[in-house]
């Protein structure tokens, strides 16, 4: 097959570890570099074809996934946070934070600007800003993930020395220790609530606090979703999403009328840690996400979309309200407020 005649076969990207993986409509004869679940070996996808299209691997929930996160903050935000968010926004320099457009993310400088200049503080318009900066900031890479080996405990211990040098546990509070920071640098607030915005939702993607046999994330794992050519990764990412046609405005407000409550109503000091969260996902994994792949051979068809379904909806549900809850307290909430944000 030439490259010329894939290239008109490829269909809906789905991202991937650093960019997006464009998939293709039907998998082509061979596959050697993709690891399959441990138990099959009956699915051989060919990333001959694929990789043409493939960069290196990235890590984060869609365009889909940190819009739905960042609208059912909102909607969770106290008007004190709103009113940080609203003065962060304006941060003389802001223009400084512009990621730059590129071939994954085209629109990126522009959705900066409107959350900046325009008439309202919308976040999810930068919900994606820290993946679009990683693209001419490659060192920031690392800081979206933390890969704890799956054969661990996931206790902190383990999330600590998978963490290494840095990973997004140390970047995540350390923007959260700026962003609350009232005495700092307008701003460098405001480049703090672009990373928290991100990584609250980075961190609750199962396959970004977890790997198996060096699978990074499960980046190495393939899959068929929607008839379609992919990674595990992806398939979490951005797959199921395009399955269950979900859109952002929509799922947000289904999201705050079920989950949510759920989320809401739990307790504990200890939910509102950043590493529990971690430890939380590193469970999601180990116990949901690779046994179904295991079970059904790297094929995803509806019925098995709709089996992971309720779990990506917890886990977004989980990342708007942490998120909320970080701005709420990050704003200085009052006793009341501060007794709902848990800190």
């Amino acid at each position: 097959m030439t490259q010329a005649r894939i290239r008109k076969q490829h269909k809906q990207p789905y991202e991937t570890r650093f960019h997006k993986c464009y998939c293709l409509s039907k998998a082509v004869p061979r596959l050697h570099n993709y690891i399959l679940p441990k138990n099959l070996q009956l699915v051989k996808l060919s990333l001959a074809a694929v990789f043409l299209f493939l960069p290196a691997l990235g890590r984060s929930w869609g365009r889909q996934g940190h819009a739905t996160i960042a609208l059912v903050a909102e909607r969770l935000m106290n008007p004190a946070a709103k009113h940080l968010v609203d003065q962060l926004r304006q941060a003389p320099g802001w223009e400084a934070l512009k990621p730059g457009n590129n071939r994954y993310f085209r629109s990126a400088d522009e959705d900066l600007i409107r959350f900046c200049q325009g008439p309202d503080a919308d976040l999810s318009l930068v919900a994606e800003w820290a993946d679009a900066w990683r693209e001419s900031h490659p060192e920031t890479a690392s800081w979206h993930y933390v890969d704890t080996p799956l054969d661990s405990d996931g206790s902190p211990q383990a999330l600590t020395l998978a963490c290494g040098s840095g990973c997004i546990l140390t970047r995540l509070e350390s923007a959260l220790s700026d962003l609350r920071n009232a005495g700092g640098a307008p701003l460098a607030r405001l480049e703090a609530l672009l990373w928290v915005t991100h990584l609250v939702g980075d961190i609750e993607q199962p396959l970004h606090c977890a790997e198996r046999d060096g699978d990074k994330g499960g980046n190495s794992v393939g899959v068929f979703v929607g008839g379609r050519v992919g990674n595990l990764h992806s398939a979490w990412d951005t797959g199921f999403f395009y399955v269950e046609h979900a859109r952002p405005k929509e799922l947000a407000a289904d999201l705050l009328a079920h989950e949510c409550v759920d989320v809401l109503a739990e307790k504990g000091e200890s939910i509102k840690d950043p590493a529990v969260w971690a430890g939380e996902s590193f469970a999601v994994a180990k116990n949901f996400v690779y046994p179904q792949v295991e079970g059904n051979g790297g094929h995803f068809s509806g019925e098995e979309v709709a089996r992971a379904w309720p779990v990506v909806r917890l886990q977004l549900a989980r990342a708007g309200v942490r998120l909320a809850e970080e701005l709420n307290w990050a704003a200085g909430n009052t006793a009341a407020d501060a007794g709902t944000s848990g800190h």
